[in-house]
């Protein structure tokens, strides 16, 4: 699993068992306490994850993440084949 891959698990990871997922707000220093790489590298995967859909960052205020409905399934599925 790469890096990215791991920084949208750890996302799914908040929301899963959310009864509503795609509203669930994430915040940057939930991400950095459970995710082994850099800040800067953990940017740059937030950046690519948003460029691709699978999440979305709301710079307003303090900045928040929301993961959409294409990452909650591609997490979803990456999970379930890294379990296996």
């Amino acid at each position: 699993m790469d890096r990215k891959e791991l920084t949208l698990l750890i996302i799914y990871g908040f929301v899963k068992e959310d009864n509503k997922p795609l509203r669930r707000i994430i915040y940057p220093n939930e991400i950095i306490a459970r995710h082994p790489a850099p800040w800067d590298e953990i940017m740059l995967d937030l950046y690519n994850l948003s460029v691709e859909g699978h999440i979305q960052i709301q710079p307003h205020g303090k900045p928040f993440i929301t993961i959409t409905e294409t990452g909650f399934t591609a997490a979803s599925v990456c999970q379930r084949v890294t379990a296996a």
